[in-house]
C-alpha cells in the first residue's frame, strides 16, 4: 500500500536531484541561444493570439496555458531553467490581448496552439503545462 510518508519520499528525492541542464544525447550548442520576446498571432478565423516565447530557442519547449480566466501571460509560472527550455505561454481569449469572441470553447485553446507554435517555427514534440485554470 502507498503511504503518504512513501510519496512525500519519493517527492524530496525528485526535488533534491539536479537536472541535467539538457537530456542525454540531445546535440546542443556550447552557449543557449536566449531571448525572450512578445508578440501576435492572427489565426486563420482573424482572431488575434498572444503570446511569449522565452529562452533558449534551441532547447526542448514548454508550451504554459496561463491561470485565470483573466489572469494574463506571466514569467513567474515558468518553473524550470530558462537555459533548458524553450518557454512558449498564450495569452487566453480575452486576456493580454488575445481575441475572445463569442462562442469561444476552450477546446479551441489546441487549435490556436497549433497554429501558434507553427508561426514560431515549432515542429518537433512540446511539453504542455498549466497554472492554475490553465492546468485543467
Amino acid at each position: 500500500m502507498l503511504t503518504a510518508a512513501a510519496v512525500m519520499e519519493r517527492h524530496d528525492t525528485i526535488i533534491s536531484t539536479p537536472a541535467p541542464t539538457y537530456p542525454p544525447g540531445v546535440p546542443r550548442p556550447a552557449a543557449p541561444i536566449m531571448r525572450k520576446v512578445r508578440g501576435t498571432h492572427t489565426t486563420p478565423d482573424g482572431r488575434t493570439i498572444t503570446f511569449e516565447d522565452a529562452g533558449d530557442i534551441t532547447a526542448p519547449v514548454i508550451l504554459w496555458w496561463h491561470g485565470g480566466p483573466g489572469a494574463g501571460i506571466n514569467s513567474s509560472y515558468y518553473s524550470y531553467p530558462r537555459e533548458s527550455f524553450r518557454h512558449i505561454q498564450l495569452g487566453q481569449p480575452g486576456c493580454n490581448g488575445s481575441t475572445l469572441t463569442s462562442g469561444w470553447t476552450p477546446e479551441q485553446t489546441a487549435d490556436d496552439a497549433v497554429s501558434v507554435l507553427a508561426q514560431l517555427g515549432v515542429t518537433g514534440p512540446v511539453l504542455v503545462a498549466g497554472h492554475s485554470w490553465g492546468s485543467t
